[in-house]
């Protein structure tokens, strides 16, 4: 079975990177100290403090094991390059318009996406519409019940 790649821009493989490095090296040692101090103060394994502690060490763990599986899925896709396709796909940056509103966007994948830097999920409606369209395209996305043509 194939893994399914995650595409991603180069600014987001790097915080993933750091973050990643940071929980593995810090965020374990924090939690590992938390634990032998619990274990000196005499605390047992059911007292609410070591209980809080084993709870952060389940998230921490969670969250290093998802940063390992994107980091292994990922593809790092560089913005601006020049391809031999003028169609939009994941890391193109495209200029939108519709009536007196025009504004810019990147499309990126959902994991990446963040409305308040303009850069929009191929998964929603507005960035599925404009995967594989062309500059001077009109598209059409669907968001609910109301079409939207830009």
């Amino acid at each position: 079975m194939g893994k399914k790649k995650v595409l991603l821009t180069e600014e987001k493989y790097r915080q993933l990177q750091e973050e990643y490095n940071e929980l593995v090296t810090k965020g374990r040692k924090s939690v590992d100290d938390r634990y032998v101090s619990a274990r000196n103060d005499n605390l047992g394994e059911f007292e609410s403090p070591f209980l809080a502690i084993s709870e952060d060490k389940f998230y921490l763990e969670k969250r290093i094991s998802e940063i390992e599986e994107l980091l292994n899925k990922a593809e790092v896709i560089k913005q601006g390059s020049k391809k031999k396709t003028q169609k939009v796909e994941v890391g193109s940056v495209v200029l939108v318009g519709f009536e007196s509103f025009e504004d810019r966007y990147t499309i990126v994948e959902s994991i990446e996406a963040d409305p308040f830097k303009n850069k929009i999920s191929n998964n929603s409606p507005i960035g599925e519409a404009l995967l594989g369209s062309s500059v001077g395209d009109r598209i059409v996305a669907k968001i609910g019940n109301i079409r939207k043509v830009f």
